[in-house]
Formats: C-alpha cells, sequence, structure tokens
C-alpha cells in the first residue's frame, strides 16, 4: 500500500477554529481511502498561501525531497498553494517522482492534461489574490481619504471592533493619559529617553497584552505622528489628516522631533530641587531659581532691581498647607456638591433622551439595509442609492455623536469621585507624600504660583476653581447658573483632567500605601 502525507491549510487562526480544516481532513481520509493510500503523517497549517516561507509546507516538502513518504494528498490547489514560487517546488516535486494526489478534483499529475489542469487552477488562485489585494488597497485609500486609520492603532488607542468599523480610533482611557504625558514630556526637553522609559515603566504603561514598554516602543512612540492627528504612511511617504481625536498638538510633535535631531538640547539639572521651575516672581515674571545658602534652601529672583528677593523653603511649605486648607471641601461640601453633581446628569439624561436616541439609530441602520437590499433587487439605481445612503449616514454620525455626549457623563462622574476624595483632606496628604508626588498634586491644583516681594501667592487651578463655583452657585445662585457652573465643571473634568488624570490615581495610590501615615483610616 501506498504511503502519503496529507496537508490541509486555512489562512487565519480564526478560520482553522471553524469547521473548514474538519472539512478538508474528511475530504482528504475519504480519498485516501478510495484509493488504497496509506496516511503517515498531517501537516496542519493557519497562513495564507499567498506568500511564501509557510513552516508546516516547508517542512512536507523538506520530508518528500527525503523521500519518507511516496506522495501527498491535497484538499485542493488552492489549499496547497497561491504563489508561484511554492507552486514550483510542487511540480519540482512531481518531475522527481513524488506523487501528487489532489482529493476534491482527483487531478494526475501524472499526465500532461492533469498538470495543465493544475496550472490553470493555480493561475486563477494566483489572480484571485491580485485582484483581492487591489481590493483592499482601494478600501484602505479611502479610509485614509476620509480621515480613518486601516491598521492597528498606536499605544494609546482602541483598536475597532465591529461596533466602530469604520469610525475614528478611540483614545484608551487607562493608556492615552500616561502617552499623552510622556510625548508632553519629552517635548520640554527635561528628560532623556531612557529616563522616560524608567518614568513609563513606573507609571505601569503596558500594550493591551500586558507586556511592558521598552525602548523601542518609545522610540516609536516619539515618532509617531498619528497622536498629533496626522497619519503617515511610510511606504508610500504619504500623509493623511486624522479623524481621530489626537492626544498632542502639531506643535508638540515638532518640538519632539526637535529634541530628538539635536535642535532642540534637552537641558541638564545640576540641581533637583523641590518646586524647581515651579514659582514665578510676581513682579518680572522671571522663574524663580533654587539655590542652597549654609544648608538652607531659597528660591530666588535674579532679575536685577527687582524688589522680590528670595524666599525659604519651609515658607513656601507653610503657603501651599495653608491654601490647601482654604480650599479643601467638608463632608458636607462633597455630599451637597455630589448630590447635585447626580441631579444634574440625570437631567441631562433625561433631555438627551439616551433610549429614543438608540431607538433612532437602530432605525437608520434597518433604512440602510433596507436600501442596500433594494439596489441589489434592482429596484433603486445607483445613483439614488448613493445620495440615500450618504443623507441616512450624516444622520447616522449625528446620532452617534450626541450617544456620545451621554455616555460621557459617566466617565466625568468617575472623575468627579476621584477629585472630591483629593480635595477631602489635601493639605494632611500633601504633608505625607514625598517630594516627586508633592510636585505632581501642586502642578494639578495650582495654576499661578507667584511670590511678590515676600509673599507667596497660589491661584487654584480651573478645576479646582470650577467645583467650588458649583458650591457657592448652589447656595446663593438660581438654578439656571447651577447649569451653568455644572457646564465649566464638565468641561474641566474632560480637558484638563483627562492629561492629570494618571496623576491623580498615582497620588491616591501612594496614599493607599502610606495610610498609616495618617492620624486614622477616617482622616481622608
Amino acid at each position: 500500500m501506498k504511503t502519503s502525507f496529507a496537508y490541509v491549510r486555512v489562512s487565519t487562526t480564526k478560520q482553522g477554529d471553524g469547521a473548514s480544516l474538519d472539512a478538508q481532513t474528511e475530504a482528504i481520509k475519504s480519498y485516501a481511502a478510495r484509493n488504497g493510500i496509506t496516511i503517515t503523517e498531517w501537516f496542519r497549517e493557519t497562513v495564507t498561501a499567498a506568500k511564501a516561507g509557510r513552516p508546516e509546507f516547508n517542512r512536507l516538502v523538506r520530508k518528500l525531497k527525503a523521500r519518507k513518504a511516496d506522495g501527498v494528498i491535497f484538499h485542493k490547489i488552492d489549499r496547497s498553494t497561491r504563489n508561484y514560487f511554492d507552486w514550483a517546488k510542487i511540480n519540482r516535486l512531481a518531475d522527481e517522482g513524488i506523487t501528487i494526489n489532489v482529493a476534491v478534483d482527483d487531478l494526475d499529475f501524472g499526465t500532461r492534461s492533469g498538470r495543465l489542469v493544475a496550472d490553470v487552477q493555480m493561475a486563477i488562485g494566483a489572480d484571485y489574490i491580485r485582484n483581492l489585494r487591489e481590493e483592499i488597497k482601494k478600501s484602505q485609500n479611502q479610509m485614509l481619504n476620509n480621515g480613518l486609520y486601516p491598521f492597528t492603532p498606536p499605544l494609546g488607542y482602541l483598536a475597532n471592533g465591529k461596533e466602530y468599523k469604520g469610525k475614528p480610533h478611540r483614545i484608551c482611557q487607562e493608556r492615552g493619559p500616561l502617552v499623552k504625558y510622556a510625548l508632553e514630556r519629552y517635548a520640554g526637553g527635561q528628560v532623556s529617553m531612557s529616563a522616560l522609559l524608567e518614568e513609563m515603566k513606573a507609571h505601569g504603561l503596558t500594550y493591551d497584552d500586558g507586556r511592558r514598554i521598552g525602548k523601542m516602543g518609545i522610540e516609536s512612540m516619539l515618532n509617531n505622528s498619528f497622536y498629533a492627528g496626522i497619519i503617515h504612511i511610510k511606504k508610500t511617504n504619504r500623509r493623511y489628516v486624522g479623524a481621530h481625536e489626537p492626544l498632542i498638538t502639531p506643535e508638540t510633535f515638532e518640538q519632539i522631533i526637535a529634541v530628538k535631531s539635536g535642535r532642540k538640547a534637552p537641558a541638564v539639572t545640576s540641581h533637583s530641587y523641590p518646586y524647581r521651575r515651579l514659582l514665578k516672581c510676581h513682579l518680572c515674571g522671571r522663574t524663580l531659581v533654587g539655590e542652597r545658602q549654609k544648608g538652607h534652601l531659597y528660591y530666588r529672583c535674579h532679575t536685577k532691581g527687582c524688589a522680590t528677593k528670595c524666599i525659604h523653603e519651609n515658607k513656601v511649605e507653610e503657603a501651599i498647607i495653608t491654601s490647601y486648607e482654604e480650599w479643601a471641601f467638608s463632608d458636607a461640601d462633597v455630599q451637597s456638591l455630589c448630590d447635585e453633581w447626580n441631579a444634574y446628569v440625570a437631567r441631562q439624561e433625561k433631555t438627551s433622551g439616551e433610549r429614543t436616541l438608540h431607538m433612532r439609530t437602530a432605525e437608520i441602520k434597518k433604512r440602510l439595509d433596507r436600501l442596500t437590499d433594494l439596489v441589489i433587487d434592482g429596484v433603486v439605481d445607483t445613483e439614488t442609492y448613493q445620495a440615500r445612503r450618504e443623507e441616512l449616514e450624516i444622520k447616522l454620525a449625528t446620532l452617534d455623536r450626541e450617544a456620545s455626549k451621554t455616555s460621557n457623563l459617566a466617565a466625568l462622574t468617575a472623575n468627579l469621585q476621584k477629585f472630591l476624595e483629593l480635595m477631602k483632606n489635601v493639605a494632611r496628604l500633601h504633608k505625607s507624600l514625598k517630594w516627586p508626588e508633592r510636585r505632581e498634586l501642586l502642578q494639578l491644583l495650582t495654576s499661578n504660583r507667584s511670590l511678590s516681594r515676600e509673599k507667596p501667592y497660589f491661584e487654584p487651578s480651573m478645576l479646582v476653581q470650577s467645583a467650588r463655583a458649583v458650591l457657592s452657585t448652589l447656595v446663593c445662585v438660581h438654578p439656571r447658573g447651577a447649569v451653568r457652573t455644572f457646564e465649566n465643571l464638565k468641561e474641566e473634568l474632560s480637558s484638563d483632567y483627562l492629561s492629570a488624570a494618571f496623576k491623580l490615581d498615582g497620588i491616591l495610590e501612594t496614599r493607599k500605601m502610606g495610610r498609616d501615615s495618617f492620624s486614622s483610616p477616617q482622616d481622608f
């Protein structure tokens, strides 16, 4: 009895999980039984045949050359290969006396007519691949012209599933703020690539599969204009304006390129003082310079003739703590703001008619499906179809934008809860943190940090101001004013807060790790 190998193949792993490989296997077993062939080994592959280099196929060829079997059984010609390089290998094996069997078509490679039919089927398979590539390129070019990225997005963005097919890639709420911070930090010229890598590892930046980011990942991130809203296809060297939401501005990306090319050298820090480059002179606007005198740290204005001289570090600390104590929210404040915010969210959801939006969206999708059926049946001509489809897609996009505004309220509520937790005992939290976290906290909660003569002044950030404005509005202003201030707070929670959200998470995590530094668990 003749011995033979059997080879089955599908193009993707997803196809391999289905019934295709099983169907090929059964057909080959049936063919072998009818022709008295013993199958000694199976070769299974989930790789496209459009290109050469398939591991299992190459192993099959090596074993056949070594005469480990009399022949091989393929399910169909297009299952064996769809490229001429591998087809030449199969023909060479046939010329050397290896029996080539095709289960479905029962082709005889021992005759000229059988080889001719096989060559024609191979040409059809290769042409199918060429046509498929052209159609894919057309589709990709159309997406790029519309500002859509047809490939897997870079770190910080979410890949689109079926639900978001045909839409711009969305920012990942977990990794996006971290990537934004890394890009802006490097653009400032204050950190090297190696130091940035270690900082991102400390913050826990990983890929979607859990792998930690490495040096090549940081390099790729800094070179990618996608983050600035510009899609660059290296193969064609063409650039497109992306429809996705950028993480940074084009100006920031230009700064990154300048730092990398050496046109803007990273600053060398000889002394890393706690509030370095954070304090300014109120009179001349110059940044105060930290310096040590007799073991004490001072921040001094070096402008000649300026009335502001210097301030001791301890006085800066005292002023920060005093400001935090003034801005802190009481339990009653937090409860009042949370209650009013929840009522505001409920009004917004009711006004937006979330359920109605879903129903209207579903109805438009049904109309699109019916429109497609009508054009297939020839009831509607192509021109009318395109006009109606464009009209419905515009309506669908409008509804999607309205729905996204409603769904975003849940994320803003989570941001508000974190912020209020921070503000309940912010002064005591400040004392318990190490210097890097103190700097981050100060940057998050203040917007203007200045020294006038010998008096330090700290202005609350827009986020703090918006929250305090809501509290004062609840007490003394009519409802219309309350709605207006809630809109301001919502804007801050979705803009400024987004870039600082990972800082807040890190600060709160530090507090949890060092909770024993507080007098009691209820202190915060």
